[in-house]
């Protein structure tokens, strides 16, 4: 979004004593207001540099971002779609309930409650929100010199307010700040009526006796809410502070949090921004949107390699079978297959090739999600610096070009696997890894380990159109018929997903089948195709439309438990590693 006019002075502006006055019980904390400071919209303007004129235009501007259509007013589809292109955020987690973010936005700006939110409406939940966030940015700005500092944030997020000998009144205080729906002068109320509750950790009644001893420390109660370190702190004022000086000032302050629909207590802008800040993720990533602090990245590259290796080697007989059927110019059936491959190698045939099949998921997810940041930031830059989307054009492009790339640098293990599982091998004994790949090199050339590149690069941008088209298809249609309107939770996010992934591989599936069958065949052979369109021609003239879908069905059975598979694989790795 585009925020004010920035022209920011050596010194920020001091509003006046009536609006920067900000009493706080026990001393200075920041966060603990005891009483509101008398803010108006000129002490907003006034630390935002703008004019009322300039505002009206800025707040035009971005109705009209999101009334890109020219209604005259904005729905839930109008504020996802702006909510998308701004990248803000993703959907809260199913456990938390709620009916979406939009949805939420819409609800906050919406007051009439006709589903509809005109100019009128929108303009008042502005004037609301910027005041709220301007009573608030005082609030954090103990020192009252237009900014907010990192030790300031530091004070405001897990001390709140001094732990001194007030200790009920300051519970109260932080009770009025941080619960919703308790009302200034209802916290003493609320306290001693208090049942254990869930204030994001556990807060005992126990604790009120605690607080009448002047020694307690209310920080005990704070990180039970908040945990944060001095690296997390670093991030969040790098995420807000976009001039990275070092200070937040209120236009930063409001750019970040203008249209964050909920009350701006302090402890929620610090998990608004744990969950849409922390991780920017490309499309169809495995990586749950609100990832734990103390997690490092590589811990989620290890659930996802477990879970995608104990899926492959789980539907590995199926995978074999289906790249035994596809090379078969005769006609075959998946009984007559299972046999051949059972006399082959009994058991430990169905697994042949499944070791590579395994090496390759943590390369190639990586290569993707890397490849798909850099063409990701590539496009917007190529649309202009006011582009911060880049489209659903632009993702499918750059999510096509980057599985294109993670393809191209793993093909050759990909096609040494289909050689291992295509050998013929009467006597039951298989070459090693690296006899059949020095046989590859020496007798056939380098380039034999990209044979079917093209008809596998080919496939991708269309499996990936159809593939997105269809889940969001099936996910509307969830929350249409099924859900009635709330969203949809992973296991049924997970059954889109499993039915549009099969659809988009059955579309492309003819592709495969070229893309194995040179993948197979030695390039020195004298029946060696000559290339894709060759493969084409020879399958349609001697076997027909069917030819191209052989070994279909055993790729279409495995869909389902590799899918299911890899989510309870990656769910328990996450409790494993204490990603949750």
């Amino acid at each position: 979004m585009s925020g004010a006019v920035a022209t920011h002075a050596a010194e920020p502006p001091r509003p006046s004593a009536a609006a920067a006055e900000v009493a706080v019980a026990g001393g200075g904390g920041g966060c603990g207001a005891a009483r509101k400071p008398a803010a108006t919209m000129e002490h907003v303007l006034l630390a935002l540099h703008e004019t009322e004129a300039e505002r009206e235009a800025r707040i035009r501007a971005m109705f009209g971002f999101f009334d890109a259509a020219g209604r005259g007013h904005l729905d839930h589809a109008q504020i996802e779609a702006g909510l998308a292109a701004l990248h803000l955020p993703p959907p809260p987690p199913p456990e938390e309930g709620g009916g979406g973010y939009a949805r939420e936005l819409l609800r906050a700006c919406d007051r009439d409650r006709d589903g509809r939110v005109g100019y009128d409406d929108f303009r008042r939940y502005m004037d609301d929100k910027e005041l709220e966030l301007y009573r608030i940015f005082q609030a954090i700005d103990v020192e009252h010199n237009g900014c907010i500092l990192p030790e300031e944030l530091w004070h405001a997020l897990v001390k709140a307010v001094k732990s001194g000998g007030e200790g009920l009144k300051a519970m109260e205080n932080l009770t009025e700040l941080c619960v919703p729906g308790v009302k200034p002068g209802e916290a003493g109320t609320f306290l001693l009526e208090l049942q254990p509750m869930n204030f994001s950790g556990t807060l005992d009644p126990n604790l009120l006796v605690q607080l009448e001893n002047p020694s307690f420390d209310l920080r005990e109660i704070a990180l039970t809410s908040i945990e944060i370190d001095d690296e997390e702190l670093a991030r969040f004022v790098e995420h807000v502070d976009k001039d990275n000086n070092g200070i937040i000032t209120f236009e930063e302050w409001r750019d970040f949090l203008l249209l964050y629909p909920h009350e701006a207590t302090i402890e929620n802008i610090y998990h608004h921004w744990e969950r849409v800040c922390l991780v920017d993720i490309g499309e169809q990533a495995a990586i749950p949107e609100r990832i734990s602090k103390h997690a490092s990245a590589s811990k989620y590259l290890i659930a996802g390699g477990v879970s995608g290796a104990t899926s492959r080697t789980a539907t590995a007989p199926l995978d074999r079978l289906k790249v035994i059927m596809q090379v078969q110019t005769n006609r075959i059936t998946v009984l007559q297959a299972v046999k051949d491959i059972w006399r082959e190698g009994s058991l430990r045939g169905f697994f042949r090739g499944n070791g590579l099949n395994v090496v390759k998921v943590a390369p190639e997810s990586a290569i993707r999600f890397y490849a798909y940041e850099m063409l990701k930031e590539y496009i917007m830059k190529s649309k202009g610096e006011n582009k911060s989307d880049i489209g659903t054009s632009g993702r499918l492009m750059a999510g096509g070009l980057a599985g294109a790339v993670a393809q191209t640098a793993i093909y050759p293990i990909d096609l040494v696997k289909t050689r291992l599982q295509t050998f013929a091998c009467g006597s039951g004994k298989i070459p090693s890894l690296g006899a059949l790949s020095r046989d590859i090199w020496m007798q056939e050339g380098p380039r034999a380990f990209y044979r079917g590149l093209v008809p596998s690069l080919l496939g991708m941008v269309p499996y990936a159109g159809i593939d997105l088209t269809v889940y969001e298809t099936l996910k509307e249609m969830s929350k249409t018929y099924v859900l009635k309107d709330s969203d949809p939770g992973p296991l049924v996010q997970l059954g889109c997903g499993t039915v549009s992934g099969a659809l988009g591989a059955t579309c492309v599936y003819p592709l495969q089948v070229i893309r194995t069958r040179l993948q197979a065949q030695r390039a020195n052979s004298e029946a060696a195709y000559r290339g894709m369109s060759d493969v084409f021609w020879k399958t349609l003239q001697h076997e027909g439309i069917s030819g191209f879908y052989k070994g279909l069905v055993p790729n279409l059975l495995k869909v389902v438990p590799a899918a299911s598979i890899t989510y309870l694989v990656y769910e328990t790795m996450k409790k494993s590693l204490s990603l949750d």
